[in-house]
């Protein structure tokens, strides 16, 4: 490479790290001089990153890859591609709720202890989460109490749910679930907690109080009876 510009700019591509660089300069009055200098070079290192599953309103983890060819890696630039941007190592995002699917640019800036920088740019793609919900009919002790699931996937299918009947007893990973709460001679509430997850692994939790009556007490009495 030459150049005849007074502060040029000069990519080095390789195949070597030491150069010897010379500058020769000319005044008015054709008086030249001439200098030296030895340039060493830093070999680039190599950024890249992973991310976790990506569910709008849950955080999703990145997780920094990037290999130094020299040196130790010590500064990182991330932008997750939604106006957002971090300098950890192993950063953490929320992107915002959201009800269809979506996909964001993430880059990463990745330096080492010599200064010198690689760039990688990964999709992501970011799932709306499904919604939990549920109904349950009237409970009456020792009587079935029947659950109905009412979730709604947006993305996905969910495939998994996980209840938890509030009497620190029951629990259930059936979708309609049947369920009989103890005897008791007084209406209790039980909050009862249903957790789903879908086929993208995002998840969402809903819960509802459940009330619990007690049974009626059956009883009569009549008077004296008589034929006819």
């Amino acid at each position: 490479g030459f150049s005849n510009v007074q502060n040029p700019t000069y990519t080095y591509l390789g195949g070597g790290t030491n150069y010897a660089v010379t500058l020769i300069i000319e005044d008015q009055y054709g008086c030249v001089d001439t200098a030296n200098l030895n340039i060493s070079l830093h070999p680039q290192p190599v950024a890249d990153f992973t991310a976790t599953t990506a569910c709008a309103g849950l955080p999703t983890i990145f997780t920094d890859l990037s290999v130094p060819a020299a040196g130790v890696m010590n500064a990182w630039n991330w932008n997750f591609g939604d106006g957002n941007i971090s300098a950890l190592q192993n950063p953490q995002h929320i992107y915002a709720t959201t009800a269809t699917v979506q996909t964001f640019m993430v880059t990463l800036i990745a330096y080492d202890n010599n200064g010198c920088p690689d760039t990688v740019t990964h999709l992501v793609t970011v799932n709306p989460r499904p919604v939990a919900d549920f109904s349950a009919d009237t409970a009456c002790v020792g009587d079935v109490t029947d659950f109905t699931d009412l979730s709604v996937a947006n993305a996905g299918t969910i495939n998994s749910w996980n209840w938890d009947f509030g009497d620190g007893v029951g629990n259930s990973i059936v979708q309609n679930p049947l369920y009989t709460y103890g005897a008791s001679g007084v209406p209790q509430i039980f909050n009862t907690t249903l957790m789903i997850e879908d086929t993208n692994g995002c998840r969402d939790t809903v819960t509802h109080s459940v009330r619990v009556n007690p049974l009626p007490v059956v009883n009569f009495a009549s008077n004296a009876a008589c034929t006819g």
